[in-house]
């Protein structure tokens, strides 16, 4: 079943975090080593997958630190939710993220007399500690698809790098050129300083930049490599500028799928970029990936591009761009077709709202179960084979697995209780073990309710099994070859 267990540790962010660390890295560093068969299952009935977007509001921030209050940057008791200045976002006009949206640099606060560490506000430009931030030693590749003017994504122009690369109408930012942008300081300093105890407006921010880091603990030299990005490790500002013409990065390694296969390997274990290699890389990084929301796009977007085997659909929690779309048949060419239209669908998602997953989970096993009240707002009951029930007639709907894929930023909220209980620690065949605890109605419950229930019992029990099914299976038959119509 779907590898969520929502009572771990794990922060807000760090969900997202771990997603992108698998499918994102990889696709901008090298290609997919994706199968074209189902995800588990070798069938010849083409598998459902359903993808299930998260377009909650904190999808649109471009910070993902492992602080509280959903992996935001915090100096004082304010919050801070990007390292550029976005006319778009999280739906305001133009002109906006004063007051506390966007991060004030640390050379801003330096010339107005702020002493060391400046809160460690360098932090937000350093990948090691925001999660979402330009990594150098990455290469950052376009969309797979088209734009809304069904032109293919392309590397992006560094003096117009588009906000919304589906849209680039939306505006854009010359990264080459320094800018000003208004925020604010909520640190206790802040107070007494008389130019940053109130709105101020940073100037001379150059927007193709990054912080290097070393973990050496300035003031605390006993904590020197621990791992942590601490606000008063040495750090150093790096601005990429036509007049510095080279920089120096990982080379790609071919057996991860990690480096820079856009520059010259010189053979060590590194790479020489030009200054235009690297200017582009960043563009494409600001453009593609600098929100949680871009990033997401991304991935997605390299997931779905090399399936051909499959059908598959796409929704989001919210549906604030009304944007779904059932499962189909996947065409090969990302440009035409099936796979052209769930990709247009994709790449119109708008954050906003809340994150109710439980929701859109339930909605979405009730899709699989053909019943009414599914992620598209069926108002009745359907029966495989029919047109809203994406289970395919007998014979072939007996033996057809049935998927959904959600990627999201955070934990669960939203006053909806599925009611399905505590399901993950029942009677059932597939119950206890690894999935037992002491939690009803949570999102993992949800997923098991979808999963262990038969959720076509006029079918023929025919679905292949695969290792993770039979690792969790606690029921007596064996040998345990095939199971009921479930989602994954």
């Amino acid at each position: 079943m779907m590898d969520i267990k929502l009572r771990s540790a794990l922060t807000k962010p760090a969900m997202l975090a771990g997603i992108l660390a698998g499918s994102i890295t990889s696709s901008v560093a090298g290609p997919l080593n994706l199968s074209n068969n189902a995800l588990e299952v070798v069938n010849n009935v083409e598998p459902n997958i359903m993808i299930l977007h998260d377009d909650s509001g904190s999808m649109d921030w471009g910070v993902m630190t492992s602080e509280g209050d959903e992996g935001t940057y915090h100096l004082g008791g304010n919050l801070y939710y990007y390292t550029h200045p976005d006319p778009g976002a999280l739906g305001d006009p133009p002109a906006v993220n004063d007051d506390t949206w966007v991060v004030p640099t640390e050379e801003f606060m330096k010339a107005q007399g702020l002493a060391d560490p400046q809160g460690g506000v360098w932090r937000a430009w350093n990948h090691n500690y925001n999660k979402m931030y330009y990594n150098p030693d990455i290469r950052y590749t376009p969309w797979k698809g088209m734009n809304a003017g069904n032109n293919i994504f392309a590397d992006v122009t560094a003096s117009a790098a588009p906000y919304d690369p589906n849209n680039p109408a939306a505006g854009a930012l010359d990264l080459t050129t320094a800018i000003s942008y208004g925020t604010d300081c909520g640190l206790l300093d802040c107070t007494s300083n008389p130019a940053l105890n109130i709105p101020f407006t940073v100037t001379g921010y150059y927007p193709a930049r990054y912080y290097t880091w070393t973990d050496s603990n300035t003031t605390a030299p006993g904590n020197a490599n621990n791992g942590i990005v601490d606000m008063d490790d040495d750090h150093t500002l790096v601005e990429i500028k036509s007049t510095t013409a080279s920089y120096t990065r990982s080379a790609y390694n071919a057996s991860t799928g990690t480096g820079r296969d856009d520059c010259t390997d010189n053979g060590d274990g590194t790479a020489t970029c030009s200054y235009n290699q690297e200017i582009q890389n960043f563009a494409n990084w600001f453009s593609y990936y600098r929100k949680r929301d871009l990033a997401a796009k991304a991935s997605f977007s390299k997931v779905i591009e090399p399936i051909s085997s499959a059908r598959m659909g796409y929704a989001t929690i919210n549906d604030n761009a009304s944007n779904g779309i059932p499962v189909a048949s996947m065409n090969v060419s990302p440009t035409s077709g099936n796979k052209k239209l769930l990709l247009d669908k994709l790449f119109l998602t708008e954050p906003d709202d809340d994150t109710p997953l439980r929701e859109a989970l339930d909605k979405t096993g009730k899709y699989f179960e053909c019943n009414t009240g599914d992620i598209f707002g069926s108002t009745g009951g359907s029966a495989p084979g029919s047109a809203n029930c994406p289970i395919l007639a007998a014979p072939a709907g007996t033996c057809q697995a049935n998927y959904t894929i959600l990627i999201t930023d955070g934990y669960w909220n939203g006053p909806t209780n599925p009611s399905v209980n505590n399901t993950d620690s029942g009677s059932g065949d597939f119950d206890g073990g690894a999935f037992a605890d002491g939690f009803s109605d949570t999102l993992a419950d949800v997923a098991m309710h979808y999963y262990e229930r038969d959720l076509q019992p006029t079918l023929n029990n025919d679905v292949p099994t695969s290792a993770r099914d039979i690792a969790g299976y606690s029921g007596s038959t064996n040998p345990f070859k095939t199971m009921h119509q479930h989602m994954s």
